[in-house]
């Protein structure tokens, strides 16, 4: 078992899912968006009106949900509002940034206005980003995107001794449901990914474990895990290279998906 990643910037990847939807005849990856007019304006910020400002997910979900026209099988434009959020929840959270990113270049543009502090010197100069330049990591099946993982310290979980764990994407509801109880809590965050993602206990398939029943590993192996999880990640990866203007060394810095800059004209 081993990683397959197929690396695209966007550009050349188009309106296709990382993953997609299991379907007889293979994957769909099929993503289709509205147009995005002063109609979808008012209808969306009516789905939006009970979700609170910190809830990115559930916020990312009823975006995807009012404004797309299919994703993989499913045709959005037959179906009810709640059957589309139940649709969106059940994606892979891969697929749904990816869809985030693609609506977000139709509607606005490929260029993305960030404030940028070197980490060198700490000098803050605005940079822009193209988004058409951002590296999609794709699979062309799920068994291509699963990974193991040794546990540097074997931990008890159900009375058995785990040595080794079969690690993979993860659900859209995973994220939806950390969001609404996490706070600023890291520790539930993490322990959370790490359950969403567990495709292999050992010789347990698909094992749905209780953030508690992981109490017993070691930091190492959290921290291992942690890291693995985003290198091994499918979708965008919102991560940029430059070079400061000031002290010209190397910088790397994280693209906000944060919701209110990411889809207004002061982001063009």
């Amino acid at each position: 078992m081993s990683l397959k990643i197929i690396r695209k910037p966007l550009i050349e990847n188009g309106p296709l899912l990382p993953l997609g939807f299991k379907v007889a005849q293979g994957y769909d990856r099929t993503l289709e968006i509205r147009e995005w007019r002063m109609k979808e304006e008012r209808e969306l910020g009516a789905a939006l009106e009970n979700i609170e400002a910190t809830m990115m997910a559930k916020y990312v979900s009823t975006v995807l949900s009012v404004l797309c026209t299919r994703i993989g099988p499913h045709d959005f434009t037959k179906m009810k509002p709640i059957e589309r959020q139940v649709i969106v929840n059940q994606m892979w959270m891969s697929d749904v940034f990816f869809a985030y990113l693609w609506l977000r270049v139709q509607t606005l543009g490929k260029l993305l206005k960030l404030n940028v502090t070197c980490t060198h010197c700490g000098h803050k100069f605005p940079f822009q980003a193209d988004l058409e330049t951002v590296q999609i990591r794709s699979v062309e099946t799920l068994e291509d995107a699963l990974w193991k993982y040794a546990m540097v310290k074997p931990v008890a979980i159900r009375n058995n001794e785990v040595k080794e764990l079969v690690m993979g994407p993860t659900r859209w509801a995973t994220l939806e449901q950390l969001g609404e109880r996490v706070g600023r809590n890291f520790g539930t965050m993490k322990a959370g990914m790490i359950t969403g993602s567990l495709f292999k206990l050992d010789d347990v398939e698909n094992p749905v474990l209780a953030d508690h029943e992981l109490d017993e590993m070691r930091k190492k192996d959290i921290e291992n895990l942690a890291s693995l999880l985003d290198e091994n990640g499918l979708g965008p990866d919102m991560s940029v290279e430059d070079t400061c203007p000031k002290c010209s060394r190397p910088f790397r810095t994280t693209l906000d998906w944060g919701a209110e800059g990411f889809f207004t004209s002061s982001s063009r």
